[in-house]
């Protein structure tokens, strides 16, 4: 990012004075509306790459939790949920352990 420093002379009577700071507020403007939109797009980049990254996490999880399951099966060992299902009687599902002391 490069900053330009523009200095604003004090008004005055004289009309070629205040065309030249006109000019000068102008350019100010321009360069900060300039600055903020190299910003807000640098923001969209930044966001857009977390999101990304987010949804690459978000799948690697799910195929990590499907292969769990999957070695589980090949083991014979059930998964803990399933478990307590059937130690409850298989009609409903397990309660989280706040909820039994309160059933």
């Amino acid at each position: 990012i490069t900053v330009r420093i523009a200095f604003v002379r004090p008004f005055s009577d004289n009309m070629s004075d205040d065309k030249g700071q006109a000019e000068n507020i102008q350019d100010l403007s321009g360069f900060v509306q300039g600055l903020l939109q190299q910003m807000q797009d640098k923001f969209q980049t930044m966001s857009d790459q977390i999101l990304g990254r987010m949804d690459e996490m978000s799948n690697r999880l799910d195929e990590l939790e499907k292969n769990i399951g999957e070695l589980m099966q090949q083991a014979g060992v059930e998964e803990p949920g399933k478990a307590e299902e059937k130690s409850n009687g298989g009609d409903e599902p397990a309660k989280p352990a706040e909820q039994i002391g309160r059933a």
